[in-house]
């Protein structure tokens, strides 16, 4: 890691983590309440690839490529995807701010802990929202690909799509997995502190 990039990661505050924060809330609610239910009607209820965590069959694919109206295809390409090109990177963007955030307070309640985003395993965790940024992105593409070849999409395709789709519930869900822990870490240590801090001065 080069030391630009470790002093950008050292200037970031909670300033930066509630700004991604409140845009990529933003853009999620706009498709979860307005670009994806849309879409799924346009479909006659089915649910929309990237609303899929476990996958989705060839199958699946096909038939919802084919009820699929026009409007639903348009929706999809000029509506939904648009929105999904900025989604990846504002939660990419909080991800490493979270995790940045998360290793300066436990600095501060276990002032002996020698973690930093120097440490290995912590660029290890700011990875994995990069993981699910680069995912979400090559999901969004192999979509693309598959609305425009409409109900004559190739197997292949569908197998290479779902494989990103998995790929980022799966680094989605290790994300989750470092954080919470992390986060009840932080705050088991805090309360600790806090306690201790009573008891000297009562």
């Amino acid at each position: 890691m080069s030391k630009s990039l470790i002093k950008r990661l050292q200037q970031i505050h909670v300033g930066h983590w509630l700004l991604f924060l409140v845009l990529s809330q933003t853009v999620y609610f706009v498709m979860l309440l307005v670009s994806i239910p849309s879409i799924s009607r346009e479909a006659g209820g089915m649910r929309i690839f990237d609303m899929q965590p476990l996958g989705y069959t060839y199958d699946y694919a096909y038939q919802f490529l084919l009820r699929l109206s026009e409007r639903g295809y348009d929706l999809y390409r000029h509506v939904q995807l648009p929105l999904d090109v900025l989604y990846p990177a504002l939660l990419c963007l909080t991800g490493i701010c979270t995790i940045v955030l998360l290793v300066r307070l436990h600095a501060r309640v276990n002032p002996r802990s020698k973690l930093s985003v120097k440490a290995t395993t912590v660029r290890i965790a700011m990875f994995v929202p990069m993981l699910v940024m680069i995912s979400d992105y090559m999901e969004n593409l192999f979509i693309f690909a598959m609305l425009s070849f409409k109900s004559a999409v190739p197997p292949s395709l569908v197998w290479v799509s779902n494989l990103f789709t998995l790929l980022k519930s799966m680094s989605t869900t290790v994300f989750y997995m470092i954080v919470l822990p992390a986060g009840i870490s932080v705050l088991a240590l805090w309360i600790g502190q806090l306690a201790r801090r009573e008891q000297v001065e009562g």
